[in-house]
């Protein structure tokens, strides 16, 4: 159906189960100018890549000074006569100041300034080159400031010097820093064991990690899986993608011999041969939950379970012979 392959298309381009499916954005920064000297710029930490946010708290997998995205851009003003650029290199620090992330941008900036007069002219006569790109100016192609011809002058008679100069800025941006993602290491199970009854034995997560959105329990005979949360694409006030985890509950059987009931997992006569959890930023590999695993051995009942369909049987035939006695005193 044309609408329904339409919502799916809008689930899958909106909703992610890993932060690998998220999208990177340059985002939209925020140019604040600095001046310093001769040298003006700006500098801004636009977001940071691979963030998820859950319940209102912002992660990134590592350190956020190595996620944040960073853009900047400096320039030379140089209002005096005969200067020209020879260099300017731009240089980037990140670093992290307490719960602050700082994205440095160092400057060094190398100009000069050629000045020429003629010698009859008892230096009242300035000059100064034509094209500011230094390998050019070998050529010394002259303008005469007082209006001269402004073709090609000979060197004799004409004394120029130039000087060189350095300038050197730092320009800075502080953000609050997202904590740094911790995949869990250890996970605490209880497994109920009810040996008179079907189902037999109901698995039960004590105190699970927030940052586990989904595992699998898988067994000698099937597996089943639980999404507790999926991520939703959205973007910052910058324009940068993120990933919000929102909750959520979707089972996904394989097999035989496990199911669910509500949120808790239940087998029959077998046992669990490995439970893998995943995380926005993928599995947790290193989760111990065997010596976490606690079973606790419920009182066994006598009834059989053969006998409870029985007892369902007797039940029927008796609430049928009440309705029926109700009916015949009307």
């Amino acid at each position: 159906m044309p609408g329904q392959a339409g919502i799916l298309e809008d689930i899958n381009e909106t909703y992610i189960h890993n932060i690998d499916a998220l999208p990177y954005s340059p985002g939209i920064p925020e140019k604040s100018i600095q001046t310093s000297g001769h040298i003006t710029g700006w500098i801004d930490i636009v977001g940071f890549r691979q963030m998820t946010r859950d319940n209102g708290t912002d992660y990134v997998p590592g350190s956020p000074a190595d996620y944040a995205i960073v853009q900047y851009d400096a320039w030379a003003n140089l209002d005096c006569e005969g200067c020209s650029i020879d260099s300017m290199t731009k240089n980037v620090a990140v670093s992290i100041s307490g719960n602050q992330t700082v994205a440095v941008l160092s400057i060094e900036l190398k100009y000069s300034q050629t000045v020429c007069s003629a010698a009859d002219s008892g230096g009242g006569l300035i000059y100064y080159p034509e094209d500011s790109d230094r390998e050019k100016r070998e050529n010394r192609v002259w303008k005469l400031e007082d209006g001269g011809d402004g073709g090609d002058e000979d060197d004799s008679g004409v004394s120029c010097s130039t000087s060189y100069y350095s300038e050197s800025a730092t320009f800075e941006d502080r953000e609050i820093s997202p904590s740094q993602f911790i995949f869990p290491t250890k996970q605490a199970i209880t497994i109920e064991k009810y040996r008179g009854v079907v189902p037999k034995e109901i698995i039960k997560f004590r105190d699970m990690d927030e940052g586990i959105i989904a595992y699998r329990i898988t067994t000698g005979n099937g597996s089943v899986m639980h999404r507790r949360k999926i991520g939703r694409i959205e973007t910052t006030t910058k324009g940068t993608f993120f990933m919000n985890l929102t909750l959520l509950s979707v089972w996904e059987k394989t097999g035989s011999g496990i199911y669910h009931w509500r949120d808790d997992p239940i087998m029959g006569d077998d046992e669990i041969t490995d439970i893998i959890f995943d995380t926005a930023y993928g599995p947790a590999l290193n989760i111990d939950f065997r010596s976490e695993m606690v079973y606790h051995e419920n009182k066994e009942t006598n009834i059989q379970p053969g006998v409870w369909s029985v007892i369902y049987l007797v039940l029927i035939f008796f609430t049928g012979i009440y309705i029926m006695h109700k009916s015949s005193r009307f």
